[in-house]
Order: structure tokens, then C-alpha cells, then sequence
């Protein structure tokens, strides 16, 4: 690094005086806080694990809901009941009447194919139902 007697001298125009703080050293004040600082305490811990709740294969949310309500029927209140009640529904078809089972029956978008009431093969029917489609999306590209 060059010394400051090997740089050279600057110009007066550039020249710039720097004016340095006054020695503060001494002068600060130490303020007092408007309530004391206490040390942590110490946490204890116990040697025996805590017990957790059971684990319950509901949400707690749900076992919350269902003691409400409980807790309403027991008072004699009105409860709903909006639980829908699933049936094992079973597909009939609708030109035999006979359950819709993967044999005799097919679907090609939404058509049906009956074995037993149909007039003609399968694969006449499905090219007929995909010349349909083909004139179906054509029109609506129009």
C-alpha cells in the first residue's frame, strides 16, 4: 500500500475539511427500566412421561359434534339428522331390466349396448356410435 507521502497532493478546490465528533467518553447515563428483570426459573422435569389422550380413529372435531349432540337428545331438543344412508343400489338396465353386469352389457359415452335386445353386433353398434360422435364434435367446432 502506498504511504501517504507518496500520494500526491491534493488540490485545494477538492480539498475537504472533516469534522470529527466531540469526545462523548464519560457523558452516557444508564436508564432505569420501569420494571425489574427476574433470572428464568428453572424448568423441573419429571422423571415419569406425561399420559396423552387416546388416539381416536375420529377427529376430535367429530367426537366434539357427536357429544353435542348427544347432550341435545338427552335434553329432549330437536337433533338433525343429515347423515345420508348409503344403499348397495343396484343398475338395472333399462331395455331387459335384468342387472347391468360387464357381460351383455356395455357403455360407449353415455350409450348402452344390450346383448339380448340388440338388433345388431356389437362392433356395428360401437362404429355407428363413433360415426355419432365424430358428426357431434365436427358440428361443434362449427
Amino acid at each position: 500500500m502506498a504511504s501517504a507521502s507518496s500520494l500526491p497532493p491534493v488540490p485545494p478546490h477538492l480539498a475537504h475539511q472533516f469534522s470529527g465528533q466531540k469526545n462523548l467518553a464519560g457523558a452516557a447515563t444508564v436508564k432505569k427500566r420501569p420494571f425489574p428483570i427476574h433470572p428464568k426459573p428453572e424448568i423441573l422435569y419429571t422423571a415419569t412421561p406425561l399420559k396423552l389422550a387416546k388416539e381416536s380413529p375420529e377427529a376430535r372435531t367429530t367426537l366434539w359434534y357427536h357429544r353435542k349432540q348427544k347432550e341435545k337428545e338427552a335434553a329432549g331438543e330437536y337433533v338433525k339428522r343429515n347423515k345420508q344412508q348409503r344403499s348397495n343400489r343396484t343398475y338395472t338396465c333399462s331395455k331387459c331390466s335384468e342387472l347391468r353386469l360387464p357381460l351383455g352389457h356395455t357403455q360407449y359415452y353415455g350409450s348402452w349396448f344390450c346383448m339380448k335386445t340388440a338388433t345388431q353386433t356389437f362392433e356395428e353398434w360401437r362404429q355407428e356410435k363413433e360415426e355419432e360422435r365424430r358428426k357431434h364434435k365436427e358440428n361443434a367446432k362449427q
